[in-house]
């Protein structure tokens, strides 16, 4: 049933938070909380409320959006950083003792 996993979380929250301040890792607790049968939820789903108070990062509203990324400035073209070494060798041609 969709949106019953926020709803076993805040059941078993006060649990949850005591054993965290114990120092049991998220997984232990999730693990624990399973075996009991108090929760029946994905471990990532559980770690998502555990890590944000109870909700889902896809849970937000709609109406707060990130503000956009600035782009970065664009440039003409590449910068080439050493012209003084001349082309790039052939290969076929060169000596093998020079490219070691």
């Amino acid at each position: 049933m969709p949106g019953s996993a926020r709803v076993e979380y805040f059941a078993c929250r006060e649990d949850v938070e005591v054993m965290l301040a114990k120092g049991y890792s998220v997984q232990m607790v999730y693990e624990q909380m399973q075996e009991q049968g108090r929760v029946t939820c994905s471990y990532s789903a559980f770690c998502d409320y555990v890590r944000g108070g109870g909700k889902r990062l896809h849970s937000r509203r709609k109406g707060k959006q990130k503000a956009p990324l600035s782009t970065p400035a664009r440039t003409d073209g590449p910068k080439i950083i050493n012209q003084s070494q001349g082309s790039f060798p052939d290969p076929r041609s060169m000596n093998m003792k020079d490219g070691i």
